[in-house]
């Protein structure tokens, strides 16, 4: 087993965040998410809680135990994935990392903490 493999099996096994997970695991959702994610596929960020990732519509918040939940059924547009499935534990910590890794609430920390530094200073945030 890789270094990086065996780093996330104990983060995952480890860590009590990880236990409980919501939704059924679906393997094809994991191996299309894997897929867009190896692709460097373009992320848009709707709002505070979804993201588009390639064709697909996630849930993005409530990491890790229900993180990158596709939002609808993509089953009318050819595309097997229904909503309401998840990718592995692994997926969702890579999927993490490669949409920034955030929560709402951090990003709004973020973004209120650059807000009040440059009002500190003067300047326009």
């Amino acid at each position: 087993m890789r270094a990086a493999a065996l780093l996330n099996w104990l983060a995952v096994t480890v860590n009590p965040r990880y236990w409980v997970m919501m939704y059924p695991l679906n393997r094809k959702w994991d191996a299309e998410l894997r897929r867009l994610l190896r692709e460097g596929a373009a992320v848009k960020v709707i709002d505070e809680y979804n993201a588009t990732i390639g064709p697909y519509t996630v849930w993005t918040e409530n990491y890790p135990y229900a993180a990158f939940v596709p939002c609808e059924s993509y089953r009318r547009r050819g595309l097997p994935i229904a909503p309401r499935v998840r990718p592995t534990r692994r997926t969702i910590r890579l999927a993490w990392r490669y949409f920034g890794g955030l929560t709402a609430a951090e990003r709004r920390d973020r973004e209120t903490a650059r807000f009040i530094a440059a009002a500190r200073d003067g300047g326009a945030a």
